[in-house]
């Protein structure tokens, strides 16, 4: 399984690759309150200029790993992308439309910034 600094890494680097405005992560990972065990989620976001073009080819998600359980789910404006991947790391991948931001940082009770532009976020 990968490790925690790896996946951090992975996540940062595919964003910085697509260009997008900001990288955040929210749930348990982020609320330092909250007790750690191996089997935690990455529930990340990436705020995108052009959500169309961004997921009208999915191939870019591969650089993530070896999935081998993936469900796409549409929420509002986002997009959403729950992948297990085969080494048991799982990550929840949100596409959130800059425009819809506030809808989405509304939704989040713990939230962590680790990227940004524009001012966002």
């Amino acid at each position: 399984m990968r490790i925690e600094t790896e996946m951090l890494d992975i996540i940062i680097k595919i964003a910085k690759n697509l260009k997008v405005k900001a990288v955040a992560m929210s749930g348990s990972r982020t609320n330092s309150k909250a007790l750690k065990d191996e089997f935690q989620d990455y529930d990340v976001v990436y705020v995108v200029d052009d959500l169309d073009n961004l997921t009208s080819d999915l191939s870019w998600l591969d650089q993530f790993g070896k999935r081998i359980i993936e469900q796409e789910v549409r929420l509002g404006h986002r997009r959403l992308f729950l992948m297990l991947f085969e080494d048991g790391n799982r990550i929840d991948l949100t596409l959130c439309p800059k425009e819809h931001i506030q809808e989405w940082v509304e939704s989040e009770s713990w939230l962590y910034s680790f990227r940004r532009q524009d001012g966002i976020v």
